[in-house]
């Protein structure tokens, strides 16, 4: 038996593609960049056409990494700008191994349909992480992927977790994380 894994890094030529409720990994060196997109995308033009009227980009950091978020926005007619500690629409660059959060709103000037939003992942410290996208307010859930969350005073967040053995005991923990003053 074997295993074959094949791995492309072109860094911003080559961003790995996000699709909503599903989290991806990754892992930066310190000072380095990963890269993420997310297509923004309407339903097909009708009397039941739905858009996403809010997006939530949690980043998680792992085994005690920093890693920040930085967000540019490109419409079908821009030329798309690589995200980075220089260029960004939006960041989240919050102290330590605290979860980076993004919440992109139809009430913001920027936001867009049938658009493209980049992500760039920044190793402020190296380490692993975890990314997700929900354009629904739900977020789903993996066996034994943290997941980080951000959430306002009498707001509520909500998860999903699709057990596929119904007999299978499952534990379900929350740590309380008490962020750091902002740098």
């Amino acid at each position: 038996s074997y295993a074959i894994t094949v791995t492309v890094n072109d860094g911003f030529l080559s961003p790995v593609v996000l699709f909503d409720q599903q989290p991806a990994t990754g892992r930066v060196g310190q000072g380095e960049y990963q890269y993420f997109k997310y297509f923004i995308r309407s339903s097909p033009p009708g009397p039941h056409s739905s858009v996403p009227l809010s997006l939530q980009f949690i980043l998680t950091p792992a085994g005690g990494a920093d890693v920040d978020l930085y967000m540019t926005i490109a419409a079908n007619d821009s030329v798309a700008r690589e995200p980075g500690r220089q260029t960004f629409d939006y960041k989240s660059t919050s102290w330590s191994d605290v979860v980076e959060h993004i919440e992109f709103s139809h009430k913001m000037p920027q936001y867009c349909y049938d658009c493209v939003v980049y992500l760039a992942a920044y190793g402020y410290s190296a380490g692993p992480f975890s990314i997700q996208v929900s354009s629904t307010g739900i977020f789903s859930l993996q066996d034994n992927v943290a997941v980080g969350g951000v959430i306002n005073k009498n707001a509520f967040n909500y998860y999903s977790f699709y057990n596929a053995d119904a007999y299978a005991e499952m534990t379900i923990m929350l740590t309380s994380v008490r962020p750091p003053p902002p740098r």
